[in-house]
């Protein structure tokens, strides 16, 4: 049931073309077709120049900041997913960054340690983050949540929100931008 999504390996092209160099993928359709799959699409993408962020061939991997020098700015991008559990990686199976969005400690000291990382190569550390629920019209009280302390506790700088497949606008916390959902704009 549901859908499946799996693209052409060529069509990597236009993604390089339009100059794009971070993919996130942690997502709940990027293991559609399972590790492998999923493997080969960051193998694809790495061929292309593009770097995968938020899945790989195990959690570390997928915890994994890329960074990006924008003139004189550092910047690091992390991502995570927190709606379906099944397909997160482990120490020795592939998958997503996952942790569940109901447990914002958790979450929370987890993003902490990997901005406290990247912090050392990085001036500004964004987030992109798989939650929230289908086809919901605004970002639920869980979701803002999060994210008031996935700035004031973990740091992050900005937060790039996807999943919901609708716009849910942007709040400014502190300073820093929550793009609660991007819709399929991005």
């Amino acid at each position: 049931g549901g859908y499946h999504f799996r693209g052409r390996p060529e069509l990597v092209r236009i993604l390089a073309d339009a100059g794009i160099d971070v993919a996130v993928l942690a997502n709940n359709h990027a293991f559609d077709y399972g590790p492998d799959a999923l493997m080969d699409g960051i193998r694809i993408l790495n061929a292309a120049g593009i770097d995968a962020v938020g899945a790989g061939e195990n959690l570390d991997r997928a915890m994994a900041p890329v960074f990006r020098r924008i003139g004189d700015t550092a910047v690091a991008v992390i991502a995570m997913h927190t709606t379906h559990g099944t397909i997160g990686a482990t120490k020795d199976r592939a998958g997503n960054h996952f942790l569940s969005l109901s447990n914002t400690k958790a979450l929370v000291s987890r993003v902490k340690a990997q901005v406290d990382l990247a912090r050392k190569r990085a001036d500004v550390v964004l987030l992109a983050i798989h939650w929230g629920v289908n086809g919901v019209l605004a970002p639920t009280d869980e979701m803002r949540k999060a994210a008031r302390e996935l700035i004031r506790k973990a740091g992050v700088d900005a937060i790039l929100g996807s999943h919901g497949h609708v716009l849910h606008g942007v709040e400014i916390i502190d300073g820093r931008p929550v793009i609660y959902d991007a819709g399929n704009l991005l």
